[in-house]
């Protein structure tokens, strides 16, 4: 008698904790390696994920998964898995279409055995980079307007920038920043840093370059107004370093992709008859030199006064505009 019901209690606490476990859903989601990346151009990218993070939950068996992968661009299922009789849980390729340039989001559930899964994940975002040279959409390599020859300011920072508008009655979904940079460069919009690093990498600068993947959403959205300036500095590094390779011209090759939430995109795209260009206010960069900053020197002045301006001019409106309700609430 006490021994049947022994069995039946380890048994009940058996089934309520293999129960318990499966409404563990995956969590540590990654894509190659890393947590929602940006810019990704392997056509099939990796999924990997943790099965449980209870950490009461022991001895738990992956018996399948299922992975759905969601275009956000577009608001579309563009691969779903459906149940795969596998307990790997790491470097899982993607077998759906990678269009380039667009939103993603992902998800997964593992199975206990053929009819019992966990809930969904959480959607876990990342974007898709520009698979092939046809994406850059035409985008030039730009360096210092009508520079006669390399060595031109072979010290010198070279500034380019670039103003635009976008559409007023549209909505931004999404915006990413394409940009390669020989051999160092920063990025602005608005006046605001993109980049967050100073040091390019370092490469056979003959056969590969290559480019970095910015998210700029926030900043766009954060500027009420339609006008808005890219701003790009270029700096020697490596590529022309003053005391070797000094015959090399400073490049740059920059995409800038806007998606609106009604479907449709807009495309700033580098090229040397539309955007300005000067000698900067570094008048030089070397990594073992350091740098020589002249703030008297280059366009930024007029960068700089011209954003001042829309801001002053962004403020005073914003205070009309609480002066006109204050007065209307006031009858």
């Amino acid at each position: 008698m006490y021994s049947l019901a022994f069995l039946l209690i380890v048994g009940w606490f058996s089934s309520s904790q293999s129960a318990q476990q499966t409404n563990c859903p995956p969590v540590d989601l990654l894509v190659e390696y890393e947590s929602s990346p940006l810019g990704i151009d392997k056509l099939s990218p990796r999924f990997s994920w943790a099965l449980c993070a209870d950490p009461s939950a022991r001895g738990i068996l992956q018996y399948g998964y299922s992975i759905e992968v969601n275009n956000t661009d577009m608001n579309t299922v563009v691969w779903s898995s459906g149940l795969v009789v596998s307990n790997s849980t790491t470097n899982i390729p993607y077998q759906g279409t990678l269009k380039a340039d667009s939103g993603f989001s992902w998800r997964v559930q593992w199975w206990q055995d053929a009819t019992t899964s966990s809930p969904w994940s959480e959607s876990m975002p990342f974007t898709s980079g520009l698979t092939n040279e046809g994406v850059w959409r035409n985008a030039s390599w730009i360096t210092l307007p009508n520079a006669s020859n390399p060595t031109t300011s072979p010290t010198h920072v070279l500034l380019r920038s670039k103003t635009f508008t976008l559409p007023a009655d549209k909505v931004i979904a999404r915006a990413a920043l394409y940009i390669v940079g020989l051999g160092y460069y920063q990025v602005y919009l608005d006046s605001r840093q993109v980049s967050t690093h100073y040091l390019g990498a370092f490469t056979t600068f003959e056969t590969r370059v290559l480019y970095d993947t910015w998210d700029v959403t926030a900043l766009l959205t954060e500027n009420p107004l339609s006008d808005h300036v890219l701003a790009v500095e270029l700096g020697p590094g490596f590529y022309n370093q003053h005391t070797v390779n000094a015959d090399r011209f400073k490049l740059a090759r920059v995409l800038l992709s806007v998606k609106f939430t009604d479907g449709s995109d807009f495309f700033v795209t580098s090229s040397p008859d539309s955007w300005t260009g000067a000698v900067g206010h570094v008048t030089s960069v070397d990594i073992y030199d350091g740098e020589h900053v002249d703030m008297r020197d280059g366009m930024y002045i007029y960068i700089y006064l011209y954003i001042y301006i829309r801001c002053v001019l962004d403020v005073l409106s914003r205070v009309i505009d609480k002066c006109v309700l204050y007065i209307l609430s006031r009858g």
